[in-house]
């Protein structure tokens, strides 16, 4: 960093970071369409909750739409969300700061390749796309530029390096398999199935001694890759692999990826210069890193953003003043008149500085916030000050039902056949109806579900003693036990109570 702060930054350029860390999490949800920003935040933010183990505040999380599908239940949106913990991108940005680079854009490794996919790529479709660095290597499933999952592996171009120029490595051909003249198996044709079955297995075991652990599993993973994304997609029989990174300077590896895979293998890499193609590949990453600044996957934090305009400001205010002290010098040395104009023009200046002010700014926005809480706080209470005999009989229940008893289901009809809810009546109807009783005449019946939650061999007194405790409130004219049951399973003692007020 200190390099090229030194050797190559020159002022006006602008600083595009990709970084990883194993903490990052990509993630495909699918939700409802939903028609409202609001809406689909509160979703994400819900579904990420339930699916991410300590997914909090201290988390930030940007998201993208990918498009609609439907299905048996109705229409779905898909989107890609980016999570990443603060303290990450926080020790990301103070390294970057105190060496003086300030960032424009800080793109996650994974989306920075993409990106570069995109750009690089004219007729992107069912693809892999494997980044071998020098210490891990990501393998990220496509379909149409669109991330389907991402798999990173703890190989990298250190490790492959040694695997490739492995002499023990070997391949199996037709040859491997071919019988020979062994002992136990005859001549000509003349051969036995069971000293054929030991011949071969002696052979693989022999193979699979040979056989480099760490270019299997390179090469497992990456079918592994294509596999799923065969099974997830009609069109999954046209896959192709492209590979990228700086691992793609080994050139044994490509040939054993071709010889290994059968899908068409691609090297995706940026042109530099005169330098061969197979030497640019660790620079796709830093190529896609280059991202507009409003990019959702861009994690420059906002408040850095709000402190560099202010900065901007501030530095803008500071030499608008200086030429503004500057002339009211030169205006002194001349006339007294133009002094009192530039003295009102460097006020002026000041009471701008004021209203740009980050903390008068702050101060007004949460004064507003809190004269909308105030309105709302009246709103409610109002609502709840507008009394009924509905809200009464729920404020009764409310206060006087205790601990040991939980009510699951609480119905309220009335007895004269109006109901609760209103409905429409047609015009004929309205003139021919006579005057029913109004809201503080209706009888209303009363009919509470639910459970005792407590001890069970006491739960026929708990149930009587909330009985007795509704009729000394004297607000229903008649209340009883209309059905009970007891569950020896479960321990617990349902009941339906009616009543009438």
């Amino acid at each position: 960093m200190a390099n090229i702060k030194t050797n190559v930054y020159k002022s006006g350029m602008k600083i595009h970071v990709s970084f990883y860390s194993p903490d990052i999490t990509l993630k495909v949800i699918e939700l409802p369409k939903m028609r409202k920003e609001k809406e689909i935040q509160s979703a994400l933010y819900f579904k990420l909750q339930t699916d991410l183990p300590g997914f909090n505040d201290d988390n930030l999380w940007r998201y993208k739409a990918l498009g609609t599908l439907e299905k048996d239940e109705g229409e779905f949106q898909r989107f890609l969300v980016l999570v990443i913990p603060k303290f990450i991108v926080e020790k990301y940005m103070n390294i970057l700061l105190r060496t003086g680079l300030k960032p424009d854009t800080l793109v996650p490794r994974p989306i920075a390749l993409v990106n570069t996919y995109e750009r690089l790529v004219k007729d992107p479709g069912h693809d892999v796309l494997v980044d071998i660095s020098y210490g891990l290597t990501h393998i990220i499933s496509l379909n149409g530029s669109h991330i389907e999952f991402t798999r990173t592996l703890s190989t990298g171009a250190a490790n492959l390096e040694a695997a490739v120029h492995d002499k023990k490595s070997v391949l199996m051909t037709p040859d491997t398999f071919k019988v020979g003249q062994d002992p136990g198996i005859g001549r000509e044709g003349a051969l036995k199935p069971e000293a054929i079955r030991k011949a071969l297995k002696i052979k693989l075991r022999a193979l699979n001694a040979h056989q480099n652990p760490v270019l299997q599993l390179f090469k497992n993973e990456i079918q592994n890759s294509m596999e799923y994304l065969r099974t997830q997609t009609a069109a999954g029989g046209n896959l192709r692999l492209f590979l990228t990174g700086y691992g793609i300077q080994k050139e044994n590896l490509i040939g054993y990826l071709k010889n290994q895979l059968s899908v068409p293998v691609f090297i995706l890499t940026p042109r530099l210069g005169n330098r061969e193609y197979t030497r640019c590949g660790e620079f796709s990453a830093a190529l896609g890193a280059i991202a507009p600044a409003k990019s959702p996957f861009n994690v420059v934090p906002d408040e850095y953003k709000v402190n560099a305009l202010f900065k901007q400001l501030n530095i803008l205010l500071f030499v608008l003043g200086s030429m503004a002290l500057s002339s009211v010098t030169y205006m002194t040395m001349t006339t007294n008149a133009s002094i009192a104009e530039n003295q009102a023009a460097l006020e002026n200046l000041q009471k701008r500085y004021q209203q740009l002010n980050p903390i008068e700014v702050e101060y007004q926005a949460v004064k507003q916030n809190i004269k909308k809480v105030d309105g709302e706080r009246n709103r409610l209470l109002a609502a709840i000050e507008a009394a009924s005999p509905l809200t009464e009989v729920m404020k009764m229940l409310s206060n006087e039902t205790p601990e040991q008893i939980i009510l699951t289901e609480l119905r309220i009809s009335s007895s004269s056949g109006l109901g609760i809810e209103r409905k429409k009546r047609s015009r004929k109807s309205k003139k021919n109806k006579k005057a029913k009783p109004t809201a503080e005449h209706r009888e209303y019946n009363v009919r509470l579900l639910g459970y005792v939650n407590g001890d069970y061999l006491m739960s026929d007194v708990i149930l009587i003693n909330y009985l007795d405790r509704l009729k000394k409130v004297g607000y229903f004219k008649n209340i009883s036990v209309s059905e009970k049951s007891k569950r020896n399973a479960s321990q617990k003692m349902s009941f339906e109570v009616k009543a009438s007020f």
